[in-house]
């Protein structure tokens, strides 16, 4: 897996940082469905935790973003041209 992660180009220290974290994010996950009683959409009913899942799919779509934008943008600089 790290192999492939270097050669797409995947930052090393956020794969460390999850397999460190991996462990505790799942057990707090785990209880915190318990409290909500398996309902998943009860995470959303709180600011503080909507803000979080805002940041962190904002976060991940950003690139994708920017992919999208620069194919555009070279696109329309190759028919320019």
């Amino acid at each position: 897996m790290l192999f492939f992660s270097i050669s797409a180009g995947i930052p090393l220290p956020p794969l460390i940082l999850g397999f460190i974290l991996e462990k505790d994010f799942e057990q707090n996950l785990r209880r915190g469905l318990q409290y909500a009683n398996g309902n998943v959409l009860e995470i959303v009913h709180h600011p503080i935790a909507l803000l979080f899942l805002l940041l962190a799919l904002v976060s991940l779509l950003s690139p994708v973003f920017k992919a999208i934008k620069a194919k555009r943008s070279a696109a329309k600089a190759a028919d320019a041209a």
